[in-house]
């Protein structure tokens, strides 16, 4: 849409001169806050697109939020694991000391 509507904005301006005194001969008035509006909306619109481009969506941003969750709830798992997995080796090896010394 950008792409066509900025030559023929530029024609415009560039012709505005010619287009009102070929117009005032027919005894037209022509009106160019037109064109001067889609020249502005054109460029509001391209900023908005790209502030559009380069801000994560809420979906994405809620999509990223809820992985780093997961991800964080199974590191803890698994360092849960770990825990216990050392407590139970502790255990053991307290147990074998103790049987030593009973020996």
């Amino acid at each position: 849409v950008l792409t066509k509507t900025q030559p023929l904005v530029e024609w415009f301006e560039r012709n505005k001169e010619e287009l009102t005194k070929r117009y005032k001969t027919y005894g037209l008035a022509i009106d160019f806050s037109p064109v001067e509006e889609m020249k502005v909306s054109s460029i509001a619109l391209a900023k908005h697109a790209m502030r559009v481009a380069l801000t994560p969506s809420q979906k994405y941003q809620s999509k990223r939020e809820e992985l780093q969750k997961e991800t964080e709830e199974r590191h803890n798992l698994i360092l849960l694991k770990r825990e216990r997995e050392c407590e139970r080796e502790c255990e053991r090896e307290r147990e074998r000391e103790r049987e030593r010394e009973r020996e």
